[in-house]
């Protein structure tokens, strides 16, 4: 069905989706041209679960999230459908996680009304005095913000690097919680970006020498 003969409510909710979602640079599908009977029939019912104004905050929260980035474990963009009509293995919604604080988002900023693409950063260089194994992980996170990730980065910084073993990267995450963490959560990610900056690896352990 072309946008112009969808119903009034339908057409806000795809205008939502258009302005909030995919005009924030992130990199989110768009909702498409011609909206199927399928999509049809589950925008009229998730808009029968919440008000379009609900709906609105919910849009403004998805990239501000860095699970519906693709940032954590499962590495994919969240999309339209399952923003509308999914569900968590815990049983709840998308949009309960993003209006109830189940899910972690970025602060608001100044510059949130007008976003941009992610800048690509310069692979950092050695600082006099620096370590290899500084270096390298100072190159690693400068990779990962250059794609975007932030919250990974944010996340990452308190590892401290200790040394490089056979062109593996080693750091210290200081304790088993914060290690299960990481790995959980950024372990691949990680583990990518150090082979582009030609790392054979990282691992992170628990404390000095500790594994």
């Amino acid at each position: 069905m072309p946008t112009a003969h969808l119903p009034a409510e339908v057409q806000a909710l795809r205008e939502a989706w258009q302005t909030l979602v995919v005009g924030s640079g992130r990199g989110f599908a768009p909702w498409p041209e011609r909206t199927s009977v399928a999509l049809l029939a589950n925008a009229e019912a998730a808009l029968q679960e919440r008000p379009l104004e609900e709906w609105r905050e919910v849009f403004a929260r998805v990239p501000r999230s860095p699970l519906c980035r693709g940032e954590l474990r499962t590495r994919r963009t969240a999309d339209l459908l399952w923003i509308l009509r999914g569900t968590c293995p815990d049983g709840h919604t998308p949009a309960d996680k993003l209006l109830h604080g189940g899910w972690t988002l970025d602060p608001k900023t100044p510059t949130e009304a007008s976003p941009e693409e992610p800048k690509p950063e310069p692979l950092a260089q050695a600082l006099p005095g620096d370590s290899p194994a500084g270096t390298a992980w100072r190159q690693v996170l400068a990779s990962l913000g250059g794609q975007g990730f932030k919250y990974a980065v944010s996340q990452l910084e308190p590892l401290r690097p200790r040394e490089v073993a056979n062109g593996v990267l080693v750091l210290s995450a200081g304790d088993r919680f914060r290690r299960s963490f990481v790995e959980e959560h950024f372990g691949p990610l990680v583990r990518e970006h150090a082979g582009w900056c030609g790392l054979a690896g990282v691992r992170v352990d628990v404390g000095e020498g500790e594994p």
